[in-house]
C-alpha cells in the first residue's frame, strides 16, 4: 500500500476500490484481454491500466456504498483503528465483513442500462463493458459507450 488512507471515509473508499479492482481484473482476464494495456491510464510496470480505465466507470458505486454504510450507521467510528507506524486508518476485521456484505448486495442488485434497456446486475454491467472494449479492439464495434447509471 503506497499511502494508507488517513480517515474512515478514505479507508472505505480504498477497500471498495480494491474489491472493484479484483472483480474487474477477473472479468478482463476471463475474456483473454491484457489488463496492463489501457487507454486513459499510463502503461507502467505492474499497473493494470485497462483495469484502472474500467474502474472509472464504476467508481460511483463504491462512493455511494461508502456514504450508505456511514449514513445508515452500518459502520461507526469503533469499526476503524489507527496505526502510528503505518500512519493510516484501517477497518477492523468485523468492519471488512460488513462492508463486503454491502458490496456483494450491491454487485448483485439489478439496474437498467439506459443505452440497451437491459436489466442486469452490476457484475453483468461490468462484464458488458469488458465485452464492448474487446469488440472495439477486435474491430467488430466502432464506438465504445461508457457505462452510465440511470438517474
Amino acid at each position: 500500500m503506497r499511502q494508507p488512507p488517513t480517515d474512515p471515509v478514505n479507508s472505505l473508499l480504498s477497500f471498495g476500490y480494491s474489491l472493484l479492482h479484483s472483480n474487474i481484473f477477473s472479468l478482463v482476464r476471463m475474456k483473454g484481454m491484457n489488463p496492463y494495456i489501457g487507454f486513459l491510464h499510463a502503461e507502467d510496470k505492474g499497473n493494470p491500466a485497462l483495469i484502472n480505465d474500467l474502474i472509472e466507470e464504476f467508481r460511483t458505486i463504491i462512493d455511494s456504498m461508502t456514504l450508505y454504510t456511514l449514513n445508515k450507521g452500518i459502520l461507526r467510528h469503533k469499526d476503524f483503528y489507527y496505526r502510528k507506524e503505518k500512519a493510516g486508518c484501517f477497518l477492523t476485521d468485523e468492519a471488512r465483513k460488513k462492508f463486503l456484505e454491502v458490496f456483494e448486495q450491491r454487485m448483485w442488485a439489478e439496474s437498467r442500462d439506459p443505452l440497451s434497456g437491459n436489466t442486469m446486475n452490476i457484475r453483468r454491467h461490468i462484464e458488458s463493458q469488458v465485452v464492448k472494449i474487446s469488440e472495439v479492439l477486435a474491430g467488430t464495434r466502432s464506438i465504445y459507450e461508457p457505462y452510465q447509471t440511470e438517474w
